[in-house]
């Protein structure tokens, strides 16, 4: 009995009772023009794009940022697999059922869930997306975007 005794208290010792994230990235140079050009898009109502090479800290400087601003992070990263319905969200088969077409039985996407909440949704490999998803997001993105 004594082993899983042991276990339990080892177990509990390790559980996770609050999720926290911290993004460790040193702002100088790039990356510190980078965090001040998102903040002045930020100010000014505008959507940024940041565009560079693959690992260069583009996902990372936008997840410092939601965390100084305490915004939540939202991302997806696009593929030929991703549809309109995982960005904008979609409708429960099994709720529809039970409670018709209606906003209870909305699942809402990243995006959406991003855009009502005020919080920050991060497109990552963008153009690697399908024309027809994309177009769902340019009504939404069309008049406010600054690139980066």
């Amino acid at each position: 009995m004594k082993p899983l005794t042991e276990f339990k208290t080892k177990f509990e010792q390790h559980q996770i009772t609050e999720e926290t994230t911290t993004t460790p990235l040193i702002m100088e140079g790039q990356y510190q023009r980078a965090y001040e050009n998102l903040l002045d898009a930020y100010h000014a109502g505008l959507y940024a794009g940041i565009v560079g090479p693959v690992g260069s800290g583009k996902t990372a400087l936008c997840r410092k940022f939601a965390e100084d601003h305490s915004l939540g992070f939202s991302w997806v990263t696009f593929s030929d697999l991703i549809r309109p319905s995982s960005l904008i969200g979609t409708f429960d088969p099994t709720l529809v059922f039970k409670v018709g077409y209606n906003i209870d039985a909305f699942i809402p996407g990243p995006f959406t869930l991003a855009s009502i909440e005020g919080n920050i949704f991060f497109a990552n490999e963008v153009n690697r997306g399908e024309e027809y998803v994309l177009n769902t997001l340019l009504d939404a993105l069309e008049e406010n975007i600054d690139l980066l």
